[in-house]
């Protein structure tokens, strides 16, 4: 029984040992190269240690072995154990939390906190484990939202809009919007721009963009407006708008330019050659 006290006393203080060299070597490497290397010449230039040298060189080749066994260990435990960290952490944290998730929602131009009424455009949920989930409606219970997390991260995401371009974080240490069944279309890279870029945007006018996209298996796409991204669980995938959505935005686009033309004849009443541009023609009038 002594002798497995005290081996395993001696374990705990070769342990203690290792992990206070690798902390000082971490945190002062210039002090530590320094040390060792007087301690080598220290050794080299005593002549009473000469004889003992391959032996003290062969004592520290194993201490250094042992050190790196030890390091690999170490680091290949604390990534089994992160995973199951950071799940126990999200079902404390859930549990030990007694609010209702507040949806915040989003029209073209209200942002809001509150519940409303009236239709929206966008509905974003944020869960007690900071997983953003994007619907199209408010849920009638708030309480049991059920959603998965996806196993996909891309490596960026850009949007270039008014010759500026940005970086669209979908995660970090505040938020997590690779959940199953997101949507990022238009409307929430619109939000995203306004509400968590702080950039200005004009509700009246077409929000056009172009998307370069490095996803998880470093391919590159390129989307625009008219596209979307939907997240699954272990991919994704592109969709385009409808042909109604895409029918009223040239709608729109059609309104504005006749707007222009009748305000630029109502400001000048000198004759003039005005052009009239529609998607399929393009007409002069004298």
């Amino acid at each position: 029984m002594y002798i497995i006290k005290m081996l395993y006393k001696t374990f705990l203080t070769i342990i203690a040992l290792i992990f206070g060299i690798h902390f000082y070597k971490n945190q002062y490497p210039s002090d530590f190269d320094l040390i060792i290397s007087q301690i080598s010449d220290g050794l080299q230039k005593n002549k009473t240690l000469n004889p003992y040298l391959p032996l003290v060189s062969r004592l520290l080749y194993n201490a250094i072995y042992v050190y790196s066994l030890f390091q690999v260990g170490l680091n290949k435990t604390i990534q089994f154990c992160i995973p199951y960290i950071q799940e126990g952490s999200k079902r404390v944290t859930g549990l030990m939390s007694k609010s209702t998730p507040t949806p915040i929602i989003t029209t073209n131009k209200l942002i809001t906190n509150s519940l409303v009424t009236s239709e929206y455009d966008l509905v974003l949920i944020k869960s007690f484990t900071n997983d953003m989930i994007i619907l199209d409606k408010v849920p009638d219970n708030l309480h049991n939202i059920k959603y998965e997390i996806s196993d996909i991260r891309f490596l960026a995401l850009y949007l270039k809009n008014k010759e500026q371009t940005h970086i669209i974080d979908l995660f970090n240490k505040d938020i997590n919007y690779y959940v199953v069944d997101n949507i990022f279309d238009s409307k929430f890279f619109k939000y995203y721009l306004k509400n968590v870029l702080n950039i200005s945007m004009d509700n009246d006018k077409l929000f056009s963009y172009t998307l370069e996209l490095m996803d998880q298996n470093v391919a590159m796409v390129y989307l625009n407006e008219t596209q979307s991204i939907v997240i699954k669980k272990d991919s994704y995938s592109i969709t385009n708008e409808t042909k109604e959505v895409q029918k009223e935005t040239e709608k729109e686009l059609e309104e504005d330019v006749q707007n222009e033309i009748e305000k630029e004849l109502e400001e000048e009443s000198e004759p003039k050659v005005i052009i009239e541009k529609s998607f399929d023609t393009e007409c002069i009038y004298y």
